[in-house]
């Protein structure tokens, strides 16, 4: 959420999670970001969008908060793009942080947990490659209290710890396997 939202388009295939799409509204908001994915979604994934519970949407808890200057959140706005399933993500950057790691050190069956359409998220695939990264003075911090750099690339690595915590906690939830469409 905020001036920079950023939304990832994936999948959970047991458990190996799949991102498939990256979307950023640079100087933007939620309001200009959804339809925009919400259409994407209705062109290439249409089977989806049949039942509630096909796309499910994990989101920073603080777009349940109202805004100060309307009643409206950001979740109102998301389900007045047509995601109906919006759920909040953990608040705790730990747990988040916990999930993406979790993902990249484990595998499933003969591949990796964590699959990267590199063609399709660049910015996410960048952050990786020392785009996301902890300001030089970490060391001079608390360790419980070292957070990454606000830029560019955090804001899909934000989406990717907010998507990661609602994976673990519906794979948790549903347990294996989740029917996935075709």
């Amino acid at each position: 959420f905020g001036l920079t939202p950023a939304c990832l388009i994936t999948q959970l295939v047991g458990r190996q999670l799949r991102i498939y799409r990256e979307f950023l509204e640079a100087d933007g908001s939620i309001r200009k970001l959804a339809p925009v994915v919400m259409n994407y979604l209705r062109t290439n994934y249409l089977p989806w969008l049949n039942g509630d519970d096909k796309i499910i949407c994990s989101v920073d808890p603080a777009g349940f908060q109202r805004a100060q200057t309307h009643e409206s959140t950001c979740v109102d706005e998301l389900r007045t793009a047509g995601f109906v399933k919006v759920l909040p993500g953990p608040i705790l950057w730990e747990k988040r942080k916990k999930s993406v790691e979790d993902l990249l050190t484990k595998t499933f069956g003969e591949g990796p947990a964590l699959l990267i359409d590199a063609g399709e998220c660049p910015i996410l695939v960048d952050g990786f490659s020392g785009g996301y990264r902890y300001p030089e003075q970490a060391l001079e911090f608390e360790p419980s209290k070292v957070r990454p750099i606000k830029n560019k690339w955090s804001h899909p690595h934000d989406a990717l710890q907010y998507v990661a915590a609602g994976a673990m906690q519906l794979r948790e939830q549903y347990g294996l396997p989740i029917p996935i469409p075709r």
